[in-house]
């Protein structure tokens, strides 16, 4: 890219086009670990930006779908650490147990270190483990939601408060002290919430 050709990359378009929370995720993505310069990409920023609106988007759909709300009959949902209190180590929930309870200081060690594209790491390790886990069942997954989410908060913020306003997280409670397993709770689910608009891809000639 050069500024005499013309090419730069223009964040304002990008702004536009995915809006300022999926650009910041991407930016932090690829450029959090401030070690080496990191070109811009707009291929990238759609890769980015679809992979976390694919697992963010893809878990409340789940969350929210009727058929759990009809199981749940409308009621709050059990908090993970309920759901996980007799689980057994040979259970296929128990390895979301095991990352659920070691999310929120390995976040905030790596926050203070500034360690932004490690964050976001953990987060997506997270959240693909979730969504592997709500295929099977598990409802209370609404709960890793809310911790990823909280987590997300920094890059994220706009549409981390949709999310938590979807699960009915009071307003109080989307500090990091509840972003560690058992410290939050999970409301009221709303359903209909559509998280992203993501642009259509261009087809390759």
């Amino acid at each position: 890219m050069s500024k005499s050709v013309g090419n730069v990359a223009d964040p304002i378009q990008a702004i536009d086009e995915f809006g300022i929370d999926l650009v910041r995720f991407y930016l932090a993505r690829v450029g959090g670990r401030f070690k080496d310069d990191v070109d811009w990409s707009h291929e990238q920023l759609d890769k980015h930006a679809r992979e976390i609106t694919s697992l963010l988007g893809n878990l409340l759909m789940r969350i929210t779908a009727k058929k759990i709300q009809e199981r749940t009959e409308g009621k709050p949902l059990t908090p993970a650490a309920e759901a996980f209190k007799h689980m057994k180590e040979d259970s296929p929930t128990f390895p979301l147990y095991q990352t659920l309870q070691g999310l929120g200081g390995k976040v905030e060690e790596k926050m203070e270190q500034l360690m932004l594209a490690e964050v976001l790491e953990e987060i997506v390790i997270t959240l693909g483990k979730a969504n592997q886990l709500m295929t099977n069942t598990a409802p209370w997954a609404a709960t890793t939601d809310t911790q990823t989410v909280i987590d997300l908060y920094p890059f994220m913020p706009s549409k981390a408060d949709m999310l938590l306003d979807a699960l009915g997280v009071p307003a109080e409670e989307r500090f990091i002290a509840n972003a560690n397993l058992g410290t939050g709770s999970v409301g009221q689910i709303q359903t209909g919430i559509r998280l992203f608009n993501l642009p259509q891809r261009q087809k390759t000639m």
